[in-house]
């Protein structure tokens, strides 16, 4: 073969119009063909994260302007005058709250809300009951749970989780004839306003719930309880993840926000503190105003986290794109292997699959982008780019073993 070899970044061009352009690459030393792949890496990455970023960019004004117009209407039961909010409303209330992946609003997208988490929770109590977003979560059903009672066929396990950070946390089992300990469970569990999901007779349990499920029997205060149904013995671990499954709205949501009598504060889930608006630093304190602050200061925080993890999450990106790369280029080469063989030529491993991963570039590049353009969508969407990949190395080699004379292969 001559030497140099093509140009890397003359290679992603030709490597979708060009099979000849396989015949010049096949026998290169494999660490170049590792560099071409960490190059298409980095290109895929830089391309479908500007898209998210663009999409994102185009996405979040709707977002946040619906979620104005939704909430302004809720909040018209509010009247802020002279810096403090009052209602007639009972208080505290769950005054709105918006559903992740939410798509356009009707009849049928309300029907699906209950099977998705959370998004944005608004809270309304200016009785001053609820203090702070962390009782306003709590009262919402979403609150941190620092305890989990997991009611078992075996007994009962109270796990709980360490104060501070590099503690142990505690799990204890009880068993069921353990009177003392299971009346103060009672106790613990009518103060939240739930009853005890077990009658226990002669120590045996007896449980009052559907079988083969993970019933939520009350999430409040930091404290939530689990009975077990399944007869799988779950770990609490799990429990909690099969829990969460059936009610996504146990989840804390990506925003909750406390309309108080002085003020509103935004806790985002991902950041420590929250972010308070003042009444009466407003020019004007209105229903409008807070139904507009809240949406916008969440949009904000969620940008500025986003950015703050953008090098981070675009290097793990990176890792598992070349991961996936090799993975697919290991899948394409069983066409070469095969078109090898057939062709009754002699090709050495390391050609096919530097062929193959040559072949990622049209599979893994350019498709994508065509799919995303036209809009393509379906479980058979995601066979193509192994389709695709398989035939340009399938057809590679062919026109490898063709421009080596080791067979009488027609021109293609």
């Amino acid at each position: 073969m001559p030497s140099p070899y093509p140009n890397h970044l003359v290679s992603i061009p030709n490597s979708v119009v060009s099979l000849k352009h396989y015949f010049l690459v096949h026998d290169q030393r494999f660490a170049r063909t590792l560099v071409y792949l960490l190059i298409l890496g980095v290109l895929i990455t830089a391309v479908f994260l500007g898209i998210g970023l663009y999409e994102y960019s185009r996405f979040a004004p709707k977002e946040q302007a619906r979620q104005s117009k939704e909430l302004a209407a809720r909040l018209a039961d509010v009247s802020f005058q002279g810096g403090q909010a009052s209602s007639k409303l009972q208080q505290p209330c769950l005054l709105w709250q918006d559903f992740a992946n939410r798509t356009e609003q009707g009849k049928a997208a309300e029907k699906d809300d209950k099977k998705r988490p959370r998004q944005l929770i608004v809270v309304l109590d200016t009785t001053g009951k609820l203090q702070t977003c962390e009782n306003a979560a709590d009262f919402a059903g979403c609150g941190d749970h620092s305890r989990v009672i997991l009611f078992q066929r075996t007994g009962i396990v109270s796990y709980e989780r360490p104060a501070q950070r590099g503690a142990r946390a505690t799990q204890e089992t009880y068993p069921y004839t353990d009177a003392a300990k299971l009346d103060e469970i009672r106790k613990l569990i009518e103060e939240k306003g739930a009853k005890l999901p077990v009658e226990v007779e002669d120590g045996k349990p007896n449980f009052k719930l559907q079988a083969g499920k993970v019933h939520v029997v009350s999430s409040s205060g930091g404290l939530l309880v689990l009975c077990d149904t399944t007869e799988k013995g779950l770990s609490v671990e799990q429990a909690k993840n099969m829990a969460y499954r059936e009610n996504p709205q146990l989840l804390p949501p990506e925003g909750l926000a406390l309309v108080g009598a002085t003020d509103t504060a935004l806790k985002y889930l991902y950041e420590a503190g929250t972010r308070t608006l003042t009444y009466k630093s407003m020019a004007k304190a209105d229903a409008a105003a807070v139904a507009a602050w809240i949406p916008a200061t969440l949009a904000q925080a969620r940008w500025e986290g986003l950015k703050a993890s953008l090098p981070a999450n675009s290097l793990k990106m990176l890792f598992m794109v070349c991961f996936q790369l090799l993975l697919y280029a290991l899948i394409c080469s069983v066409a070469g292997l095969v078109a090898n063989m057939a062709l009754r030529a002699s090709l050495p491993y390391t050609s096919i699959l530097t062929m193959a991963v040559y072949a990622l570039t049209p599979a893994s590049l350019v498709l994508p982008l065509l799919i995303k353009l036209v809009g393509l969508s379906g479980d058979w969407v995601g066979v193509l780019p192994f389709v695709v990949g398989m035939g340009y190395t399938a057809l590679a080699t062919y026109r490898t073993v063709r421009e080596l004379g080791e067979s009488p292969a027609p021109s293609l």
